[in-house]
């Protein structure tokens, strides 16, 4: 979880929108610098609080201690039953709102940025670059709604899932592990040229197409079988397209620079 959890932060930090928009409207580069360092600041004593909720659940509903309803099959199901059943009712509310206003300011984020990303990554830069203000913000609200219900239809499919976090751990891994990876390949002193890039690219995909499918394997094929945990999937395709980065990029050459212009070292005065 050390290693997951240190993955998903640099990916949340660097290329999640949901991030990227809270601290890219300050002023200055320095105010954005404190606003992440702020942010993990209060992240570390939030998932201990998190941790803390979990683990006393575990304990509460210890056998011998508090029984759980018949009901009750999925560890997803442990906290909304502890909320029915043993909190007053005025607390009980409150921790019911708070958590839908917690979903609600996620949700509307996630919807915002994915809309946003359609229009200004593929409308403006390949299909309309001149597109109007008015066509753009009807744009914005279809693929907010298409958003919407393409998120509702994903949680009703969620239902049957043994526990929600653990999928969406291991898909958000998955699918965005290796961005992190680009855009360290990417900063300033190490360029990969196009080629490198996408071959580094491949290889991840690669990876996380054996950490993903490579499971529970014919015996003929054990040997070729992932056995790491499914939730570091998207580290190990992040891991390999940084080794294979650098590996391409020890054989690439740096780029020649231009001969400077004849007679550029002699001093000329203009009169």
């Amino acid at each position: 979880m050390l290693i997951y959890g240190v993955s998903e932060n640099l990916r949340n930090l660097l290329a999640d929108q949901n991030y990227v928009q809270k601290y890219s409207i300050v002023a200055t580069e320095k105010q954005a610098r404190q606003s992440v360092w702020v942010g993990m600041l209060i992240y570390i004593p939030m998932t201990a609080v998190f941790l803390f909720i979990g683990t006393a659940l575990y304990a509460f509903y210890a056998p011998g201690a508090h029984p759980l309803g018949a009901h009750v099959t999925k560890g997803d199901q442990v906290f909304p039953y502890y909320i029915a059943t043993q909190m007053p009712v005025g607390l009980k509310g409150l921790v019911v709102t708070a958590i839908l206003a917690a979903a609600m300011s996620t949700i509307s984020s996630g919807l915002n940025c994915s809309a946003t990303v359609l229009l200004l990554d593929f409308v403006k830069r390949h299909i309309r670059p001149q597109i109007g203000d008015r066509a753009s913000l009807r744009f914005l609200q279809a693929m907010t709604l298409v958003a919407g219900l393409l998120g509702t239809l994903f949680a009703l499919l969620m239902i049957r899932a043994r526990s929600t976090l653990d999928v969406w751990w291991q898909i958000s891994g998955t699918f965005g592990g290796g961005f992190w990876a680009c855009f360290c390949w990417v900063s300033p002193g190490w360029r990969l040229s196009a080629w490198r890039g996408i071959a580094a690219i491949g290889v991840s995909i690669a990876v996380m197409v054996w950490g993903t499918f490579a499971r529970g394997l014919p015996a003929g094929w054990a040997w070729t079988e992932c056995r790491i945990d499914g939730i570091l999937v998207g580290v190990l395709g992040t891991a390999a397209m940084l080794i294979a980065a650098l590996g391409l990029g020890l054989t690439q050459r740096a780029p020649r620079r231009p001969a400077p212009p004849a007679g550029a070292g002699k001093s000329s005065r203009i009169s």
